[in-house]
């Protein structure tokens, strides 16, 4: 593993490594169950821990494939692999028991928990699955919606309230571009998502900026590095693309905390400062420039805990970074990476929109 970077003797560490023996570390992300962090592993065991890093309990064998997402509502949690979804569910009235866990035999790129408390997962050129967090026996079913068009691959989601009792969920859907599209979670009936995108883009994750409910921010990343912005994801159909000529690497995930976009390629990771907050606020083009914070390493996988952490999954470890300390000064020799103003490329692009209708289905969850 590639050893943190140094924090020249500061009294709070930018970069803290958490390793653990005989558990190789997958994904990296929240407690499903309460404070703190989970960790997936590599044979599919899931182990909490507190904000530390200390463990909360013994690991749960939970899938016998490396686990990419981990998800909590309540009572239960879901934990998503390339194989399959597992839905872990706490039975208080059977002694001796800690939890049943259902299978769900599609395999996922990760899963999160929309609004409405209903667990949402990308399946690829599958669509995207719709599980409630209560669905236990086999005649419980699940919802999946299925793009109607072949070639559209689904390969992240991320969840937001929507207009009228529904949720909006925008997607990554690699060379189609980003999809937006409007559910009822109790009843996804077929619907349709509309999906944007330019010839040689090829979008590999999205997140949530911020902003009101009623005009939301979101914004994506492509492969090489380039960010696809939007301020009002219900309204805007000019979206602005943005392209950093000093970020190296492939991008792997762009996640969104205290108005900083942090963007994780596989040269390291970079932090965009105040980029998410001027998208909010309609200023990306008001100033030429932008703090860009880059930090070498190798990292595989990151995820936002809350607005404080992100846990950055390396190849034998984990990297908490602590949000926080973004905008403190760097110590001397500027280990823990370099601030520069980095003028942004912004791209003129010829954006394709279209309309791809989907279809809905039930299953039955298999125990």
């Amino acid at each position: 593993m590639i050893q943190p970077p140094s924090n020249g003797g500061a009294a709070r560490q930018l970069f803290t490594p958490i390793r653990f023996q005989d558990f190789d570390v997958s994904w990296s992300g929240p407690n499903p169950l309460g404070p703190g962090f989970a960790f997936g592993s590599d044979d599919g065991r899931v182990l909490m821990t507190d904000e530390v890093g200390t463990p909360l309990d013994k690991p749960w064998s939970i899938t016998g494939e490396a686990i990419n997402g981990i998800a909590g509502s309540g009572g239960s949690f879901a934990v998503s692999s390339r194989s399959e979804v597992a839905l872990v569910t706490r039975i208080v009235n059977e002694p001796n028991q800690k939890a049943k866990v259902s299978g769900i035999p599609f395999g996922a790129h990760g899963i999160t928990l929309a609004p409405s408390g209903h667990y949402v997962a990308p399946l690829g050129r599958k669509g995207i699955m719709i599980l409630s967090p209560t669905a236990i026996e086999p005649s419980d079913p699940i919802g999946v919606i299925t793009p109607g068009q072949k070639g559209l691959y689904v390969y992240e989601v991320v969840t937001l309230p929507g207009r009228e009792g529904k949720e909006l969920l925008v997607c990554a859907t690699r060379q189609n571009g980003l999809g937006f599209m409007e559910i009822h979670p109790k009843r996804p009936d077929a619907t349709g998502m509309k999906v944007q995108t330019f010839a040689g883009l090829d979008l590999v994750d999205v997140c949530a900026v911020g902003g009101p409910p009623e005009a939301p921010a979101v914004a994506g990343v492509g492969w090489d590095g380039t960010l696809v912005l939007v301020r009002d994801a219900f309204h805007d159909h000019n979206l602005l693309t943005l392209k950093f000529e000093s970020v190296q690497g492939t991008a792997y995930r762009l996640l969104s905390a205290q108005g900083h976009l942090f963007l994780l390629t596989s040269w390291g990771l970079y932090g965009l400062m105040n980029l998410g907050e001027r998208l909010v606020q309609g200023r990306i083009l008001e100033r030429p420039t932008t703090p860009v914070r880059a930090v070498p390493m190798e990292a595989v996988d990151a995820n936002k805990v809350g607005d404080r952490w992100l846990l950055i999954t390396m190849l034998d470890g984990v990297l908490k970074f602590d949000v926080d300390l973004m905008d403190q000064n760097i110590p001397a020799g500027g280990s823990n990476g370099e601030i520069r103003e980095v003028i942004a490329e912004t791209l003129a692009r010829d954006w394709q929109v279209q309309s791809v209708p989907q279809r809905s289905q039930q299953l039955a969850v298999g125990v």
